[in-house]
Order: structure tokens, then sequence, then C-alpha cells
């Protein structure tokens, strides 16, 4: 059976686009980066890669945009529109005020970054690969950290939804098929 590549692990919003657009007729295959998605691509490792190319607030993710300026061998052959609704994910029980750091995607942290500033201002923020490797980092630590995530993301590491729908503002954001 064919192979879909995506940005992982499990729980990421492209996890969730991948799904969507596979069905039943691929098997799923979490990458690391992008740059990962483009090598399976060319090296035939996956059939197809799944990756954002934009989204309402933040606009383009230039690096994928770059990753197809550069390798002329991966083309779009499609498109897959998932909407994005973020949570602040921690520990059960814990308060606002216990979270001294915030792990995520660096597009997540942009895309609640007026949530961050109204709520949680005094919090560190730390970038990551993906939103659901955050959860995952989280799930692991004491309530000082917490992530920002989906449901996905919430359900698969044990986490609570500290408070939800922290976006900005509505997400649509279009998943590419290379």
């Amino acid at each position: 059976m064919k192979k879909i590549g995506y940005l992982g692990p499990e729980g990421t919003y492209s996890e969730k686009a991948a799904k969507s657009y596979a069905g039943l007729s691929y098997i799923l295959k979490p990458c690391t980066t992008f740059d990962s998605i483009f090598e399976g691509i060319i090296t035939n490792e996956v059939a197809l890669g799944v990756l954002p190319l934009e989204n309402s607030c933040e606009g383009t993710v230039v690096r994928v945009l770059d990753l197809l300026a550069r390798n002329d061998k991966v083309k779009i052959t499609g498109e897959v529109v998932v909407h994005v609704c973020h949570h602040l994910l921690g520990h059960p029980g814990t308060s606002l005020a216990e979270v001294q750091s915030i792990l995520s995607h660096p597009q997540a942290l942009a895309q609640c970054s007026g949530f961050i500033s109204k709520y949680l201002s005094h919090a560190k923020l730390q970038e990551v690969e993906s939103t659901a490797r955050a959860a995952s980092i989280i799930s692991e630590c004491g309530p000082s950290l917490a992530a920002i995530g989906n449901d996905e993301a919430s359900s698969r590491y044990n986490l609570s939804k500290l408070m939800t729908n922290i976006q900005d503002m509505l997400r649509i954001t279009p998943d590419l098929l290379l």
C-alpha cells in the first residue's frame, strides 16, 4: 500500500489533513520536518506528501514555498482545507498562573499571540517542530509547561484543555498534496 507523508508526530493538523485526503487508501507516515517530506517524495519513500501552504492569519508558510521552488521534481497535485482550532493544553488542574512556558510550532504561537499577550504574558515561548510534539513533551513534564495544540493532541497525550479556541481568529489552512 502507498504511503503519504505528513508533518508528525501523530496528532498534528497535517495528520488530520492526510487522513482527510487519504482515507484507507494510504498508510500514514509521520515525518519530522518539511524537508524530510520532500526527501521522501523525491526518493519514492512516500507516494504523496501533505504540507501546509498558508493560513488565514499568519499567511504563507515560507519554508514550504522555498522547498517547492528548489525541487522541480515535486509538484502540487491537490489541496485539502483544514479548520484549525487551537487550545491551551496542560495537566489537569493547572492554572494559568502556574504556566511558565508555552511550547508549540512557531505558526501556532503566532496564531495565538493575542491570547498569549492577554492571559500569559509572563510565560516564556518555546518553539518546537509541531503542535503535537509540544503536547508530547509537556505530557512528560510538570504543570509549569503548557502547549498549544488541537483536540487530537489533547486526547493522544492525555492532556486537559486549560482554555479552548485560543486562536486570534478563525483559521482555514489549505494543505498541499505533493
